[in-house]
């Protein structure tokens, strides 16, 4: 029988706590830390850190399934289609449906966008630069 410091294996262990185990836990658990910093080298030699929230796409592209040319070639005639709309619109309509549909703003504050016929400055937001 060998004695272990559970604070070793066990983060939550804050204090020294001492007790005996078998010769083949003992095995169990240096095999255990053998992998572990064998998979850690392993890790840093090849750099290969992949997160799914690191928002690069990465979890996109392996749930996505391949688009056919059909899909494709809809995809494509949609977007001329709604372009051709947009531009069909007036610059006023045209922005607020842009701000509205494609950015996601609430109808209140579409208000601020437009110019008033009382203001001197074309819109009411402020300007960015």
């Amino acid at each position: 029988m060998a004695e272990i410091n559970l604070r070793d294996f066990y983060p939550w262990h804050h204090q020294n706590q001492y007790i005996e185990i078998s010769e083949e836990l003992i095995e169990l658990f240096r095999q255990w830390e053998r992998e572990e910093h064998a998979y850690l080298q392993k890790r840093r030699r090849y750099r290969a850190v992949y997160s799914l929230d690191r928002g690069d796409g990465i979890e996109v592209k392996a749930a996505v399934s391949v688009i056919s040319p059909d899909e494709e070639c809809e995809r494509k005639e949609t977007c001329e289609r709604l372009f051709q709309a947009l531009f069909s619109l007036s610059p006023t309509q045209r922005r607020r449906i842009i701000l509205h549909c494609i950015l996601d703003m609430p109808q209140s504050c579409l208000l601020y966008t437009s110019p008033s016929p009382r203001d001197r400055q074309k819109s009411r937001m402020p300007s960015s630069a």
